[in-house]
């Protein structure tokens, strides 16, 4: 963006009141209710790498659906910050992606290898739209 910031794309425990979103404490809400503009994801549940015994959300490339979620700006530092909890290149790949506001953003692809979860519980997905959000098990905070 021309101010210094980058638009990202989170849907799932960077969200609002989710566990990682103090990660985005410095970051500008730009939309609370987006959606990719392509059908070309699909998300999973899997095991998180980060914390133990938890469940995170992953989206991959080559699926036909939408994902819902939210669009922050984020700084030069905070979009750092958001790549080594990502482990971007390694575990999740930054991708620029087209959004249904008409902008793109980067979004957090999985790229590592790990099944996904057997439990599936907090995906949702409306198959007449084919989209997908992330079921928090806590509500939102504005």
């Amino acid at each position: 963006m021309a101010d210094g910031t980058a638009r990202v794309f989170v849907y799932g425990t960077l969200m609002r009141g989710a566990r990682n979103a103090a990660l985005l404490d410095g970051a500008v809400l730009v939309a609370a209710d987006a959606t990719t503009a392509e059908a070309r994801f699909v998300m999973r549940q899997f095991a998180s790498s980060s914390s133990p015994g938890k469940q995170t959300p992953g989206v991959l490339a080559g699926g036909g659906g939408f994902v819902r979620g939210e669009i922050y700006a984020v700084d030069e530092a905070g979009l750092a910050a958001l790549d080594r909890l990502e482990q971007n290149g390694a575990r999740y790949r930054r991708e620029w992606a087209a959004m249904s506001d008409g902008g793109h953003a980067w979004i957090y692809l999985l790229i590592a290898p790990d099944p996904p979860s057997e439990r599936q519980d907090r995906i949702g997905h409306d198959p007449a739209t084919g989209t997908f959000w992330w079921e928090r098990a806590e509500p939102a905070t504005d």
